[in-house]
C-alpha cells in the first residue's frame, strides 16, 4: 500500500512540475483581467436596469401622490359648489384619495429600495474598477519583469 502512495505522490509531482513549467504569470493576469472586465460590463448593465426601475418607481410614486392631491382637490371643489348629489362624489373621491394614499408607503419603500440597491451596486462597480487598474498595474510590472529576465 505505501508503494502505491509513494508512486502515486511522485505522479503528483510531477504534473504539478509540468503545470508550474506551463504557467505563465502575465497570461495568467491578463486572463484575470479580462474576466474582471466581463464581470464589469455586466455589472455596468445591471447597474443601468435598477437605475431604470428606480426611475420608475419614482415616477409611479410621484403619479400616486399628484392623483392623491386631485381627488382631494375635487372633493373639495364638489363641496363649495354644493350641487346637488355632490356628498356622494366628495365622500367617493376621497374614499379614492383614501386608497390611494394607503398604497404610498409601499410605493415609497419600493423606491428608497431601488435607490439604495442603485448606489450599493455603483459603489461595487467603482471597487471593481479600482481592481482593474491594480491589475492593469501588475500586468505592466510583471511583463518589465519578463523583460528584464530575458
Amino acid at each position: 500500500m505505501s508503494l502505491f502512495q509513494r508512486v502515486f505522490g511522485m505522479g503528483k509531482a510531477e504534473v504539478h512540475s509540468a503545470l508550474d513549467k506551463i504557467e505563465d504569470p502575465v497570461k495568467m493576469t491578463e486572463q484575470g483581467l479580462r474576466d474582471l472586465k466581463g464581470d464589469l460590463g455586466k455589472s455596468i448593465h445591471a447597474l443601468a436596469e435598477v437605475k431604470a426601475n428606480a426611475i420608475q418607481s419614482r415616477r409611479r410614486l410621484n403619479n400616486q401622490k399628484s392623483r392623491a392631491e386631485d381627488y382631494v382637490n375635487k372633493a373639495a371643489q364638489l363641496e363649495e359648489g354644493g350641487a346637488r348629489g355632490s356628498k356622494q362624489l366628495v365622500s367617493k373621491a376621497l374614499v379614492e384619495a383614501q386608497t390611494i394614499a394607503g398604497s404610498l408607503p409601499q410605493l415609497e419603500q419600493d423606491t428608497a429600495s431601488q435607490e439604495a440597491m442603485a448606489t450599493q451596486l455603483s459603489g461595487k462597480i467603482e471597487e471593481l474598477k479600482t481592481t482593474i487598474r491594480t491589475y492593469e498595474n501588475e500586468i505592466t510590472t510583471l511583463k518589465a519583469r519578463a523583460q528584464t529576465a530575458k
